[in-house]
């Protein structure tokens, strides 16, 4: 069952002014499990047998069944967003978030569903939801989260950078060009011995610092026209998703061995299909423009897809479900292409390149 993500959240609540986030105490336990799921929930202890008559934390397919029993109880309702336990109520004014609050309580009381009343955020112009702080004026990173980064020791061991790592990553949609800027630590984590030194070092406090500034990034309003920039170095892709001037989101990531001996032209074309990938949330179902410095891309999307190459048609036809309108920019005047650091000739080299990381929490 889909679990929505902070992506999907976000661009739903344009012109939010006031929020409450309500958390079910004891989530999973509300739900009641019927008898034969009960009976598959057995468990032995050196006093006998026993059964979970309630939905249990740790089975892997508790999260989407109770995402789904929530949606089934709240889903109708008006700015009412439902993530696992937690559960977002917004409205553009005082008068309707109350309604809106009201309606849930409501509904709740109807479904007998319990509300932790400590971790009740009620009636706030600021909120913390999901590890990020949603406000009037937009999307912004969680400063306990920052906090960690900023004091997070030097990493001595590569477990220790992975957990960095990971970490930055999480806030990866407001630094632009991450995976450049990760690129020395990323190639630690591949080589056969340990061996922290001034690139690594400077790379570690470049990402602090990054961290420490990160900017706060807007709200999609569906009913604005959207823009995407987009660009290929040698090593990493990068995109950045703005609307009238105004940042929503950035993201990038590094290329494969493969593909960094692709033709400079199918790089710039896998940089359009990795920025609609990543924005999907927001790209599907509207016109977009695709600004790239790359002029002869421009042609290619003029072309008949029979007279491309194979590698080519099929970028193209994935492609096919959005609404693109890709546009030449010099790339001074690129909003991404500037900042977007080259890699040094000498970093030329193949290396096994890691991405994504994951991370664990425990609230």
């Amino acid at each position: 069952y889909p679990i929505e993500t902070i992506e999907s959240i976000t661009s739903k609540i344009n012109g939010a002014k006031y929020f409450t986030v309500l958390d079910l105490d004891h989530g999973f336990l509300q739900i009641e499990l019927d008898e034969e799921s009960s009976t598959l929930c057995t468990f032995t202890t050196i006093w006998g047998r026993y059964r979970f008559k309630r939905l249990p934390f740790g089975i892997k397919s508790a999260p989407e069944v109770f995402q789904q029993v929530i949606n089934q109880i709240f889903q109708d309702l008006d700015g009412v967003i439902t993530y696992i336990d937690d559960l977002l109520i917004w409205g553009r004014s005082l008068k309707e978030h109350d309604k809106r609050l009201k309606a849930v309580l409501e509904r709740a009381k109807k479904e007998s569903v319990v509300f932790n009343p400590n971790k009740i955020q009620l009636r706030v112009s600021k909120v913390k939801y999901l590890g990020h702080i949603l406000s009037v004026n937009g999307i912004a990173a969680d400063p306990q989260k920052v906090k960690a980064i900023e004091e997070y020791e030097k990493p001595e061991k590569t477990t220790s950078l992975k957990r960095f790592l990971g970490m930055i990553q999480y806030l990866s949609r407001f630094i632009p060009h991450l995976a450049h800027k990760t690129h020395h630590l990323r190639k630690l984590l591949t080589d056969d011995e340990w061996n922290w030194n001034k690139e690594h070092e400077d790379a570690f406090k470049v990402l602090k610092q990054e961290i420490a500034k990160a900017i706060q990034l807007n709200y999609f309003d569906p009913k604005l026209h959207v823009t995407m920039s987009v660009d290929a170095s040698s090593f990493e892709l990068g995109a950045v998703l703005m609307q009238n001037d105004k940042t929503i989101a950035f993201a990038s990531r590094s290329m494969t061995k493969t593909e960094q001996r692709y033709a400079q032209i199918k790089k710039e074309m896998l940089a359009i299909h990795f920025g609609t990938t990543k924005f999907h949330e927001y790209l599907f179902g509207h016109n977009v423009t695709v600004h790239t410095d790359h002029k002869p891309l421009v042609n290619i999307f003029n072309k008949e897809i029979s007279k491309l190459s194979p590698r080519l048609q099929r970028m193209r036809m994935k492609l096919y479900r959005y609404d693109l309108d890709v546009t030449y920019k010099p790339g001074k005047e690129l909003f991404i292409v500037d900042a977007l650091s080259r890699i040094k000739s000498e970093e030329d080299k193949e290396c096994k390149l890691i991405d994504n990381f994951e991370v664990s929490t425990i609230d």
